[in-house]
């Protein structure tokens, strides 16, 4: 995360604001006081990190904690004892909890315990990456400097409502496009950082197959209905691999 945001922040330093000017700084000063950073990453406990069965989401934290620690950073992963990573994993719930495997009440419980003990420790950090939009829903640290990736589309009441409290004032959002900003705006986003991945797993092949194929969730935003009219349109065939969205 650093290693992509700081430089842009630099770039763009003369229209910051006093509150980023602050978050800035922080992170700057950090970054050259010190030769690598104490990290948390903070993800939910739904799906393991790496995922195993689904989960675009933790894919994506994976492949940041991993980048983080390849590069020599003292990275901790808050996540599930089902996870894996190369830094330190720091975790209350043995197994990720699913959707729809245990009772709502309980969910939040555990949620609530994973979040109270990654706040005791929280101050022990350099930076916060957190991934979850639980975390506003709880009390909170405004140091050390905390940063929020959003990874979804912004656009279920919950969500927006969380967003919008005085909470969640507390962080800066990173965007993983221009146009998920659309939702909310005036959040205080710093930048927009697409998702990467691991190039080396997925080699190039410079011959086209035969078919399309559709890689997703089948809900609503993702548009999966679009590929079907393409796939129609143009006489090919579509091979779907989806999970369905919960309701």
């Amino acid at each position: 995360v650093v290693v992509y945001i700081v430089p842009l922040y630099l770039v763009s330093a003369c229209s910051c604001s006093p509150k980023e000017w602050s978050f800035m700084y922080s992170v700057v000063i950090h970054i050259y006081n010190i030769s690598t950073m104490n990290i948390a990453e903070l993800s939910n406990i739904r799906e393991a990190v790496p995922p195993l069965p689904y989960g675009g989401t933790e894919y994506v934290i994976s492949a940041v904690t991993e980048g983080l620690a390849q590069k020599g950073h003292d990275v901790s992963l808050f996540a599930t004892g089902d996870s894996k990573t190369k830094g330190n994993l720091e975790y209350v719930c043995e197994k990720s909890i699913g959707f729809g495997k245990i009772s709502e009440e309980n969910a939040d419980m555990l949620l609530k315990k994973h979040l109270d003990f990654f706040l005791s420790k929280a101050n022990s950090f350099d930076l916060i990456h957190n991934h979850i939009l639980e975390t506003f829903a709880h009390s909170s640290t405004n140091r050390p400097p905390k940063v929020t990736t959003l990874h979804t589309e912004l656009t279920r009441p919950n969500e927006q409502r969380i967003l919008q409290t005085p909470e969640a004032q507390k962080t800066f959002f990173v965007s993983i496009s221009d146009n998920q900003r659309k939702s909310l705006p005036n959040l205080p986003y710093i930048q927009t950082i697409y998702h990467g991945i691991p190039v080396q797993e997925y080699p190039f092949r410079d011959i086209a197959g035969e078919y399309f194929v559709f890689l997703g969730r089948i809900t609503p935003e993702k548009g999966v209905e679009l590929a079907v009219e393409v796939a129609k349109q143009t006489g090919r065939k579509l091979i779907i691999a989806a999970k369905v969205d919960e309701p």
